[in-house]
């Protein structure tokens, strides 16, 4: 990835392969139904989301996608039995 990336939507526009892309996508869908106010933005080269504090980043790497955990002040639950069927990823 490129410096130059300033929006989400364009870092996932240049993620490779599709498959990568689409999982991330369902990733990034994912973090905003759970955490709808978490506030999205390019940190570190790199989609990153914040509530209170770092709440989580996720990448594209050479051969793998990362999802980072990071120091928060923000709790949640997620009540899973409201997802059937696996209908949340």
């Amino acid at each position: 990835m490129t410096n130059t990336i300033e929006t989400v939507e364009q870092y996932m526009d240049q993620v490779v392969p599709d498959n990568r892309k689409h999982d991330l996508i369902q990733l990034r869908n994912l973090i905003i139904q759970i955490v709808p106010n978490a506030i999205e933005s390019i940190k570190y080269g790199m989609p990153y989301y914040e509530l209170n504090g770092s709440l989580c980043a996720l990448a594209s790497q050479k051969n793998y996608m990362s999802l980072y955990f990071l120091d928060t002040t923000c709790s949640f639950a997620i009540n899973f039995s409201t997802y059937p069927d696996n209908t949340l990823l």
